[in-house]
């Protein structure tokens, strides 16, 4: 038959691998919230880095539309007062044409 202080021992091993193993556990789940957190942080400044990519590529071509426009208008004057305005345009058209190229 076993001893009572036998049993005790026994009975210890086996209480201290049962913690053992519920440390590493919790071990390795800790190491993979963590690892998940660094994964999220990185993400989210890749996120940050493209909407900043997607803000200046729209303030980029929106300087573009306005460049064309503006060469267009530029163009436009510059043949206006070279030709010259013909006498059979309306006031009017002359008007709005030196509103637009005072602004």
């Amino acid at each position: 038959s076993v001893s009572l202080p036998a049993m005790a021992g026994m009975g210890a091993g086996d209480l201290y691998r049962y913690n053992q193993q519920l440390y590493q556990f919790d071990l390795r789940l800790r190491q993979g919230r963590i690892h998940q957190t660094q994964n999220m942080a990185a993400n989210m400044a890749q996120l940050w880095r493209d909407d900043l990519r997607d803000l200046f590529t729209l303030a980029a071509d929106q300087s573009n539309a306005y460049m064309t426009v503006s060469t267009l208008i530029l163009a436009y004057a510059f043949e206006l007062y070279w030709v010259g305005l013909p006498d059979s345009t309306p006031k009017w058209i002359f008007a709005l044409h030196s509103i637009v190229l005072a602004s």
